[in-house]
């Protein structure tokens, strides 16, 4: 089913890929519906239901067999040849400092290629799932193919977004606010001189971080896709694309429990 509907998408849409992939057939693993909610597997999510059964044997990795790690392995070789094109979530589970160990297992790529539930070589899951006519083709887009990259010369930013409207009726930032970073702590009883650099990668890189501008009004993110956008959105476009008094760039605090 999901080879067909890659395919489809492939030939109508363009580029496709899977996102959120992972070998979890519950919703088991340690904090996976956030921290102390529980899961709708044992019966105590925050909407208790009917409990299927206990999550231990599905976390518990250390203890998994042969026979098992094998039916793991052949689920992931499946998904892989079925998605076609996709991203496994996520690379790496920490350990729990409680236990000391990997607590969502089904969701850990490294976990799985260490202890062999994940292939080291993906392309061995070609025709795992009987996929024997995996998407294969021209990309092309609404209005034709897609250009050369080598050659293709496309306007940034565009005049319009299709089904959007023209760029300048939306909201817009300016590139003008400062980089945030890190600094490093002073060591105490270093030998030599430690020079730990500005917290900045790149020093060719020197477009600054994009910020709201002070005379614009912007939608709140959270409120949902039928909230009607605020108006007007920006005092006058002169002033949206041009003013450069903006406001102060902040980090964000990190989430509390």
């Amino acid at each position: 089913m999901w080879g067909a509907s890659m395919n489809r998408s492939m030939t109508a849409f363009g580029i496709t890929a899977a996102g959120e992939f992972s070998l979890a057939i519950t919703d088991c693993g340690k904090y996976l519906n956030g921290v102390n909610l529980g899961t709708r597997y044992e019966g105590n999510y925050t909407d208790p239901t009917d409990r299927v059964g206990d999550c231990t044997p599905w976390t518990d990795w250390q203890s998994w067999d042969d026979e098992f790690k094998k039916s793991m392995y052949n689920f992931a070789l499946s998904s892989m040849d079925a998605l076609q094109n996709w991203f496994f979530w996520n690379w790496k589970i920490g350990k729990s400092s409680v236990s000391g160990k990997v607590e969502t297992p089904a969701w850990s790529y490294q976990l799985g290629l260490e202890q062999g539930w994940i292939p080291k070589d993906p392309r061995v899951a070609a025709g795992a799932c009987g996929n024997t006519s995996p998407w294969s083709g021209t990309l092309t887009t609404g209005s034709g193919n897609v250009p050369d990259s080598a050659t293709a010369t496309l306007a940034w930013p565009p005049a319009s977004i299709t089904r959007g409207g023209a760029l300048t009726l939306l909201p817009s930032y300016t590139t003008t606010g400062a980089i945030p970073t890190l600094s490093a702590p002073t060591p105490s009883g270093a030998a030599s001189t430690v020079s730990f650099g500005n917290g900045w990668n790149n020093p060719s890189d020197s477009a600054g971080m994009a910020v709201p501008i002070e005379t614009c009004t912007y939608l709140d993110p959270w409120v949902g896709p039928d909230a009607n956008p605020p108006s007007p959105l920006c005092e006058g476009s002169a002033k949206r694309r041009d003013m450069q008094r903006v406001r102060r760039s902040q980090i964000t605090e990190a989430p509390r429990a």
